[in-house]
């Protein structure tokens, strides 16, 4: 949910330089950054806050619930097969196995709704999201899916992630989709929503790619 409002507040910036692109670039800030253009990487640098050694550290940071179910499946429970769907495997082992198991208390606590979550305010998002949903892919696949890919440690998640390289329309196509559930009222929070189950996938996911992630 925080990175609904920081993607609204991304996108929102997209629109306005889109409805300004007719103007003079005198009428620009000259220390705005282009949002229209992807930045060459030899223009990039670490600053202080943000060193390398900072992300480097933040980058192997993870989700340490979901972090122990991928490493149960793998160690414990044949492996971790099925990766773009792991949430069905989790939903069978947790109905299947003893009550009390990890899989359970993972499905259970991705069902809570956090205390500071302000449904109103969420549902305001969505419709946002909703209206700006055509200029996602001017921001989302023509920037930051071809501008990540200029950094090696983003490109590796990408490539272990495998149907980005070998089928990019599937992947392209999920990541709609995704976007689009987020759209819908009521989908997000409660469990078995579009956008609920397709956020608790990719939670799995990246926890499964963390696991082979190099460190």
């Amino acid at each position: 949910i925080p990175h609904l409002s920081t993607r609204i507040k991304y996108w929102t910036a997209i629109l306005c330089v889109l409805v300004t692109s007719k103007m003079s670039s005198s009428h620009l800030s000259s220390h705005r950054t282009n949002l229209k253009k992807i930045p060459p990487k030899s223009s990039l640098a670490y600053t202080r806050k943000y060193s390398k050694e900072r992300l480097d550290g933040l980058r192997l940071q993870g989700d340490p619930v979901a972090d122990e179910v991928a490493r149960s499946l793998h160690e414990e429970h044949g492996g971790l097969v099925n990766i773009h769907d792991l949430l069905s495997t989790v939903q069978e082992k947790a109905e299947t196995l003893e009550n009390g198991n990890i899989f359970a208390s993972f499905l259970n606590s991705a069902a809570q709704v956090p205390t500071w979550a302000d449904v109103e305010k969420i549902e305001r998002g969505q419709r946002v999201h909703a209206m700006l949903t055509p200029f996602m892919g001017l921001s989302l696949f023509s920037g930051s899916l071809v501008g990540g890919g200029q950094f090696a440690t983003a490109a590796v998640v990408t490539a272990l992630a495998g149907n980005i390289t070998t089928d990019p329309t599937r992947r392209i196509t999920e990541t709609g989709l995704l976007l689009a559930a987020l759209a819908f009222p009521g989908s997000l929070v409660a469990p078995g929503g579009e956008a609920h189950d397709a956020l608790t996938r990719v939670r799995l996911l990246h926890s499964a790619l963390r696991y082979w992630l190099p460190k």
